[in-house]
């Protein structure tokens, strides 16, 4: 599919939109509910299993199956922090960063602060929980990070059979605080390398017959390079994003590959 740019204006905001209608029968399982996707029924015996959703992709990778679908190190190394860090290791994509033991629901502080300038809380989550349960020794640790200035990119695609295949780049646009997403850009990166270093980030991630996501920062300092910031086992989750990813369903792109595969 060819990358194509669009105006700046109208981001793709918060505020909820419709989700996308409802296709013909698939051979490709999706497993999970989603606010912003809607899949087709599979009425056969799948072909392929993937998730539709962040809290199905361990699910999906420890199911007992025939049909084609991310295996379980892939499910770990887009949930856990730290295993993707070490995932990533030998590939310089990484930004500098150090493991952290979790604490726990917990209250972290600066060493001065006032009027809640300073200070996060560390709740506990299920996703936390949920990882714990498959591999508790990698809920023991999440990470900290150095912060990359410089323009911060989604791309989501997909691995078929060992085949990388992405939709288009989406530049994030953030508020003041970078604590939260306002908006969304179908843009290319200025960078050319930025094809390289997507590909690199999702192949150590050991990702095959799944879809992904991913967020990358460029950033400006000394040469300029890429650094990824997350991967996931899934398609971006934001209202309006299957309109700027493709001008194509995205599910029915990715069922159009594992059909041909």
């Amino acid at each position: 599919m060819p990358i194509q740019t669009i105006p700046f204006h109208p981001l793709v905001n918060k505020p909820a939109e419709g989700r996308l209608p409802l296709r013909s029968n698939s051979r490709v399982h999706w497993i999970g509910e989603s606010d912003y996707w809607i899949a087709p029924p599979c009425q056969s015996e799948p072909d392929f299993i993937m998730p539709l959703s962040e809290d199905s992709v361990l699910e999906v990778a420890r199911m007992q199956t025939r049909a084609r679908k991310l295996s379980l190190q892939a499910a770990l190394n887009c949930t856990s922090r730290l295993a993707l860090r070490v995932a990533l290791a030998s590939t310089g994509l990484n930004p500098v960063w150090h493991p952290l033991e979790w604490p726990g629901p917990a209250a972290v502080k600066a060493p001065a602060s006032c009027a809640n300038l300073g200070v996060r809380f560390l709740p506990e989550t299920w996703y936390i929980a949920t990882l714990a349960q498959v591999a508790p020794d990698l809920a023991r640790f999440g990470v900290i990070e150095e912060r990359i200035e410089g323009p911060q990119y989604e791309l989501d695609g997909f691995v078929v059979g060992g085949r990388i295949e992405h939709l288009s780049p989406l530049l994030q646009h953030w508020n003041e605080a970078w604590d939260q997403i306002l908006g969304y850009q179908r843009q290319t990166p200025p960078d050319r390398d930025w094809r390289s270093a997507a590909r690199a980030s999702v192949k150590p991630a050991w990702l095959d017959d799944a879809p992904f996501c991913l967020e990358m920062r460029y950033d400006r300092r000394l040469r300029g390079e890429w650094k990824l910031i997350e991967i996931h086992a899934r398609l971006g989750e934001d209202p309006g994003l299957a309109a700027l990813m493709s001008d194509e369903d995205p599910l029915a792109v990715i069922e159009r590959a594992c059909a041909r595969a």
